[in-house]
């Protein structure tokens, strides 16, 4: 990269050895138990159980089942973190932005995954759920428009369906859609200590260097004089740190296991 003296010249970031060696045994862990999902080659999730409350949400969101947009939000947020070992741990390759791209990819969907799962009250899951497949059909449609394909099916007659036989706040259902930043922080609410936002921290950190943002790139990479290029412009070798990685890596798998458990717990039948 090359840099401007005042870029360049900033205090970097750097770990030492042991920072590495520390960070790679918690990586190990997190890979380890994320391999576990995989079954002859395939990630496995519990199935939704009769009685359980998924159970229930599912009769009455079909044909559009809440329980499965929960377990493809649960496969997205493994997915991207056995790619994560795949990369550092199988190829032994410590990419500079990838790992974040992939961090900020499992993030996403276990944020998505709790969003869902987190309330108490079915008609709160359902609303929720509503709401995420009018943002997918919003972007279905954006990308049926770029290609000069007519736009899908709406599923406007469902929406209309549940907001009678559930009683669902017609306003809100049919209102704004939530963005991601505003799901995170909604999650982060939910499951942390109150006023504790890491969720959404940790995914626009993520984002920022997915995006190579300016910002991020000097914030969170570790940078190495190499040269002076001209007066005043120097070259410099960015890389990401072990540490980072691991943090990051910590978070994503701490918020996908409480999706999981949650998963489990509402998969079991109630009686």
């Amino acid at each position: 990269m090359i840099a401007t003296d005042q870029e360049a010249g900033s205090e970097g970031r750097s770990e030492t050895p042991d920072d590495v060696r520390r960070a790679g045994a918690e990586l190990s862990k997190i890979f380890a138990s994320v391999n576990e999902f995989y079954v002859d080659g395939a990630i496995k999730l519990r199935g939704v159980e009769e009685r359980s409350s998924l159970g229930g949400d599912d009769k009455k969101t079909v044909p559009f089942p809440l329980s499965q947009a929960v377990s493809r939000n649960l496969l997205v947020s493994i997915d991207h973190l056995h790619s994560l070992r795949a990369s550092l741990q199988l190829a032994n390759a410590l990419h500079t932005y990838a790992p974040f791209t992939l961090l900020r990819g499992s993030l996403e969907g276990a944020i998505n995954a709790l969003w869902l799962l987190k309330p108490e009250q079915r008609n709160e899951r359902i609303t929720r759920h509503v709401l995420a497949c009018r943002a997918d059909d919003r972007d279905q449609n954006t990308m049926a428009s770029a290609v000069d394909e007519p736009p899908a099916e709406p599923r406007g007659d469902w929406m209309e369906s549940l907001i009678v036989q559930c009683g669902l706040d017609r306003s809100r259902v049919l209102g704004g859609i939530p963005s991601f930043s505003s799901i995170a922080k909604t999650v982060d609410k939910e499951i942390w200590c109150e006023g504790d936002n890491i969720g959404e921290l940790g995914w626009r950190m993520c984002s920022g260097l997915a995006h190579g943002r300016e910002w991020a790139t000097l914030d969170v990479l570790h940078r190495q004089f190499l040269r002076e290029v001209a007066k005043g412009v120097s070259e410099v070798r960015l890389t990401a740190g072990m540490s980072d990685i691991a943090v990051m890596a910590q978070l994503s798998y701490t918020m996908l296991m409480e999706a999981v458990a949650l998963f489990s717990t509402r998969s079991r039948p109630q009686y």
